[in-house]
């Protein structure tokens, strides 16, 4: 029997909403603080320091004096807040129905709050019953969560509770639910550019294509989560990565590289502690040698996961435990010891599992969906017209875009074919250089050929696209002064050569200096041009990920110009329909992804005179380069630099100050 893999059934109830959800209580201080209240939002501050340092039990004591302060002086967000973190402490110490009973606690109080107070208890509830196995009525505040967050037309709690159904429907085996679920949160998590939110709808989606059997997409899904999780040095995403890469592998037979995995799982827990990622990593183990015809080493990892599961009240987990012991024993040739785990299998399973809970659970998940499609028609009118307006507006930009990606890609030839040009003439002098050095100097050409060109652009605006103005008004006067009979159309044709002459010369001013890039950070102006050069044909998506980034206007424009010749590659050569460009800032590493699912090509036939110029100009950059591509499977270009050489020095210190 499949187990769903532990973040898409298990983990958004015991360590995603433990992350995004349980744990984000609204520390929020009403009107003018009194004394007291100050002192509450300062104890309630302190428990979650010591929580993250892995000391639940002075958390724990933080937590109650401020309850204690706030039931004292009437503070009602207090004692929520205190509430929260109180639920946070059991939760890490596996005490659920303690922690169940502050919930409900917290739903009697948040009523009196507000909406976003009442869903997140709603979902502490949800989150607390899952975990007990009690999948029915973790259900039913599920979707009342949800209900209020669409209320409230807030997308992040959207996002965080739609991926607990998905959670729910994986554990009843049904796949496609859990999959609708997990990936509208990912879109929204997307959106909102939101790393953790976006590596747990990978994860599920991960689980999901396992189910199904669809091994090399789910790999993909998991491995994104483990890179992402590494970048953001989150323990809780490497484990889910861990683990559900272990059953992965152990689905496909791989039984030494699922043994890796999870043992790389157990190296993480030695410093994030976590009771139920404890016991997945366990039935994970017991399985592997189970598999690999070791019911010794299997029935050892067996006894710790029966035995920490019990402590945790983890009936849903305790279930599949018994099943795996009824196996192992049997192959032990224990036959009493097996009939006997089998008996208790049998008995959770029913309860747990049964058809009539299943159908309870779509019964209300159908009733939810039908509530919001009746909103959607109610809303349908409304849209179409907007969508009308939406079309013909769509329509003028594509037209603008046509005409601008082709003045584009003129500026960007002529741009590289003066920059190997020079390359070539100062490349000898360049060698001879420090690394500081020519690093000073390459800024230096930059910048300079950057004012070259805006010169040029104000002489065509200004001179040249001024001499035309006055050519046609002079025309004009000369036609009302003279009367040329029969000469009125070629008079006609001639003004409307001249206004074309005039709009072309402001074209190419402006994408000679390209001023977005002064009125905006990186990330804006690539996001910016990503929209323009979008068309039918092609859909260039921009994503940024990392901490908000100010460098130097020089290192600026390299990167915006080195993404304006992939795109152009893509448009000319790809034949591709979808390209994505991502910026990533992690401490001082910026990175840069451009990737589309073109014609691709041999790595090794030869790359063009515009790939060659760009690795030039990364290792000039002191970056590091490479190009990933094969026939018929697109081309991925990954840049990497070290920032803190172009970071702005005058925001550094004002931010510093």
């Amino acid at each position: 029997m499949h187990r769903i893999p532990l973040l898409l059934c298990k983990k958004p109830w015991s360590s995603l909403l433990l992350l995004f959800l349980l744990l984000t209580s609204t520390y929020s201080r009403a009107g003018s603080t009194p004394h007291d209240t100050v002192q509450v939002e300062k104890w309630l501050k302190l428990g979650l320091a010591k929580l993250g340092q892995g000391q639940p039990d002075s958390a724990g004591v933080y937590a109650q004096q401020a309850s204690k302060l706030s039931r004292k002086i009437g503070y009602l967000r207090g004692v929520n807040n205190a509430i929260g973190l109180q639920i946070k402490v059991l939760h890490q110490q596996g005490k659920f129905k303690e922690a169940l009973d502050l919930a409900q606690e917290g739903v009697q109080i948040s009523k009196k709050l507000d909406k976003r107070e009442l869903a997140r208890a709603y979902n502490n509830i949800g989150f607390l019953y899952s975990n007990m196995g009690s999948l029915k009525v973790a259900v039913t505040h599920f979707l009342q969560a949800l209900r209020l967050a669409e209320e409230l037309k807030d997308a992040p709690l959207q996002m965080k509770y739609g991926n607990n159904l998905a959670s729910v429907f994986g554990e009843l085996n049904d796949i496609d639910k859990c999959f609708q679920y997990s990936e509208k949160s990912y879109r929204i998590a997307l959106q909102l550019k939101d790393t953790a939110a976006i590596s747990a709808g990978l994860t599920n989606m991960g689980a999901s294509e396992l189910i199904r059997k669809r091994y090399n997409k789910a790999s993909k899904y998991l491995l994104e989560v483990l890179r992402l999780g590494q970048l953001t040095q989150n323990p809780e995403q490497v484990l889910y990565a861990y683990e559900n890469l272990g059953e992965t592998a152990m689905e496909q037979r791989y039984y030494q590289q699922a043994l890796s995995y999870y043992q790389q799982g157990l190296q993480v827990l030695h410093y994030h502690q976590d009771p139920l990622h404890e016991v997945y990593i366990y039935k994970g183990l017991a399985t592997v040698y189970l598999r690999m015809n070791l019911p010794d080493q299997s029935l050892h990892y067996l006894s710790r996961g029966l035995a920490l599961s019990k402590s945790l009240n983890a009936t849903n987990e305790l279930r599949l435990l018994y099943q795996l012991g009824a196996e192992v024993q049997e192959k032990l040739n224990n036959p009493r010891q097996a009939l006997e785990y089998q008996k208790k299998y049998q008995a959770l399973n029913d309860s747990l599992m049964s058809a009539e809970t299943r159908q309870s659970v779509q019964r209300m998940e159908i009733e939810f969906q039908t509530s919001q499609k009746e909103k959607e028609i109610a809303q349908q009118n409304l849209l179409l017209a907007q969508n009308s307006l939406e079309i013909e507006r769509k329509n003028n930009l594509i037209y603008l875009a046509l005409v601008a990606v082709v003045a584009l890609l003129s500026v960007i030839i002529i741009f590289y074919m003066r920059y190997r040009d020079k390359q070539k003439a100062n490349a000898q002098h360049l060698r001879v250089l420090q690394q500081e050095s020519e690093l000073k100097v390459l800024m230096a050409r930059i910048d300079g050929e950057e004012k070259e060109r805006s010169r040029l652009a104000r002489e065509l605006h200004d001179g040249v696209g001024g001499l035309l103005s006055a050519t046609k008004m002079h025309l004009s006067v000369l036609q009302n002064e003279v009367d040329w009979a029969g000469q009125a159309q070629k008079f006609q044709h001639t003004s409307s050569m001249l206004d074309a002459a005039s709009r072309e010369i402001r074209s190419i001013a402006h994408n000679l200096s390209p001023d977005m890039l002064l009125r905006y950070e990186l990330d804006q102006a690539l996001a910016n041009f990503c929209q323009t050069v979008s068309n039918d044909s092609l859909q260039v998506d921009f994503y940024y990920l990392g901490e908000p980034l100010r460098v130097k206007n020089n290192f600026k424009l390299v990167l915006y110009r080195m993404v304006q010749e992939l795109v152009n590659n893509v448009i000319k050569h790809a034949g591709a329909t979808q390209a994505l460009v991502q910026l990533s800032h992690h401490e001082h590493i910026l990175t840069l992804t451009v990737e589309d699912n073109g014609v691709g090509f041999e790595e090794n036939g030869g790359k063009g005179i515009g790939l060659t110029n760009l690795q030039a100009r990364v290792k000039d950059m002191q970056g590091e380069l490479s190009i990933e591509s094969a026939p018929g499977r697109g081309t991925t270009v990954y840049a990497e630099f070290d920032v803190l050489p172009h970071l702005d020095k005058d925001v550094t210190e004002t931010t510093t100050i």
